[in-house]
């Protein structure tokens, strides 16, 4: 297979679907971000842009992602005043987000647009509602960087290693442990 093949977005979206799937509140203290915030960029980077169809391996993770969202409906359907959420209950709540489902929408779209250019795709759109957006919006209140489209809040310092010379202390205890070093052999 060439690079940027079918096969290798359906494998780098599987990893997305790892972080999803993993996804804890608390956010992991190097990075600072949830495993769900890092599935979103993921989904969003160029190697998992659609250039042909969906394939039937990245279809069934496409289905897997949808699973992790929340099923929201109003109650009575009629009145449209209360949301009826689903929860899924084998699955944390941290886990759940409303925002695969968009991401999902816009594949869709793209592979449906693709497939006038070559024969038979196997993705179905499925069109998401008021309710989701909505439960995405609200989920954001508590974690803001879940759907971060550009790093901005992230801390980007350079940092300077430990095994560099980086002052005069450090150049002295450097010198030091060089000259020990080397009579020591």
């Amino acid at each position: 297979m060439p690079l940027g093949s079918g096969r290798e977005r359906a494998c780098t979206n599987l990893a997305a679907l790892y972080h999803a799937t993993t996804s804890f509140y608390l956010p992991d203290t190097l990075t600072g971000r949830t495993s769900s915030s890092k599935a979103f960029p993921i989904l969003r980077s160029g190697i998992s842009q659609l250039w042909i169809p969906v394939i039937k391996a990245m279809n069934e993770i496409l289905e897997e992602f949808s699973k992790l969202a929340p099923r929201r409906q109003y109650y009575p359907p009629n009145i449209r005043r209360i949301q009826r959420v689903s929860w899924g209950p084998n699955l944390t709540l941290s886990t759940q987000c409303d925002g695969y489902l968009q991401l999902i929408e816009a594949t869709s779209e793209k592979s449906n647009n693709l497939e006038a250019f070559t024969a038979g795709s196997e993705f179905e759109l499925k069109e998401i509602g008021h309710l989701s957006r909505r439960g995405r919006s609200q989920r954001e209140i508590y974690d803001p960087l879940l759907d971060a489209e550009t790093s901005q809040g992230f801390d980007e310092t350079v940092r300077s290693p430990r095994d560099r010379i980086s002052g005069i202390e450090a150049a002295q205890v450097y010198r030091i442990s060089r000259v020990i070093l080397s009579n020591c052999s």
